[in-house]
């Protein structure tokens, strides 16, 4: 329709068709609106467009130009946050070792970027600063089992700086566990904080104003543009100390593929063992639920629930035990210290 009504006008002020294109293409390509870039586009993109016009003049009909080709290439944005995923303040005993807690990073940028870890503790009226671990204070998550593994042979990747940063494809996320110790003195009821933060290896963008452009090694000549970040992320999460901690462990016990070996593959069934125990010398812990839904591509197999050996209905009944949906929930109860329950099911691998 606005193209209708300015070829309207040209015609009735009966300019020449050429002078009317040229008057019309820079009308169009300033007032035509534009479309906004995607959140993710690759850095290095190059995206280009032209306005095509058609018209009709007398008897002439079906004309068309084309204008020049406007273009740019994307820039590169470094950006990063920092997520703390324990749902409250992770419980520990006095004294405690290598009790995490668990955080994700996430590249918020459209390129591979690299990320320096580190950990703050932070302290403030009423509660303390953890120390870092012995055993190291850093872990990332290597997904070869759920969960903080401090040793064994799913044992995390321990972080050191320098040696094996961060590299997050765009949009890519890591959990990264920070890993406390607590000595003998700390009452019941005190708290800590720590912190873990995620710096941008980039020369020159960590901590900078978002926006600033930030010339890339190499000499891209797109160059890249700091986030609302300002190429650095933080957040703190926290510690309670109640005297009483619960420790669950996971693992595969057992493997039974159809042809008698152990491998791993379609068809194969797998166990798996989870062992709860409350740690302390006082106390209790009251309508401890253990939740495990299992991965897409693992089922349950039906009327294999055990717990501490005695077989459990997988049916909502007046068991502790149920399973919907390839969802397993124990409910344990009340715990007393130093207790341990073990749980046992087997699933079967799509």
């Amino acid at each position: 329709m606005l193209i209708r009504r300015v070829l309207d006008c040209l015609t009735r002020t009966r300019l020449p068709a050429w002078q009317g294109l040229l008057a019309l293409v820079p009308f169009l390509l300033l007032g035509a609106p534009s479309s906004a870039q995607a959140k993710g586009t690759p850095a290095g993109t190059v995206i280009a467009h032209q306005v095509q016009l058609q018209f009709s003049s007398k008897s002439v009909t079906d004309l068309q130009t084309t204008s020049n080709a406007v273009q740019f290439v994307v820039q590169e944005l470094i950006d990063v946050a920092v997520q703390w995923l324990d749902a409250s303040a992770v419980a520990t005993g006095s004294p405690d070792l290598s009790v995490p807690l668990t955080f994700q990073v996430t590249n918020l940028g459209n390129a591979p970027e690299g990320f320096r870890l580190e950990r703050a503790a932070l302290s403030s009226s009423g509660d303390f600063a953890p120390a870092a671990a012995v055993v190291g204070s850093l872990f990332i998550e290597n997904g070869l089992q759920a969960g903080f593994q401090a040793t064994g042979p799913n044992a995390d990747t321990r972080y050191v700086a320098g040696v094996n940063d961060l590299n997050l494809a765009a949009d890519a996320v890591a959990t990264v566990y920070l890993v406390s110790d607590f000595p003998a003195s700390l009452g019941t009821g005190a708290q800590g904080r720590a912190a873990l933060r995620a710096i941008s290896l980039t020369p020159g963008a960590a901590g900078t104003a978002p926006g600033k452009q930030i010339t890339l090694p190499g000499g891209s000549a797109a160059g890249a543009v700091v986030g609302a970040s300002g190429a650095m992320g933080e957040v703190a999460g926290a510690y309670l100390v109640t005297g009483l901690r619960l420790v669950m462990t996971k693992a595969q016990v057992a493997v039974r593929a159809g042809n008698g070996g152990t491998e791993l593959v379609p068809g194969a069934e797998c166990d798996y063992q989870i062992e709860v125990l409350l740690q302390g010398s006082s106390g209790q812990a009251d309508d401890v639920v253990i939740d495990d839904p299992l991965p897409a591509q693992l089922r349950y197999v039906g009327n294999t629930l055990k717990l501490n050996g005695v077989p459990k209905s997988d049916a909502s009944d007046a068991d502790e035990g149920q399973v919907s949906a390839d969802r397993i929930t124990v409910r344990l109860g009340r715990m007393l210290p130093n207790q341990k329950h073990t749980i046992t099911y087997t699933t079967r691998l799509q």
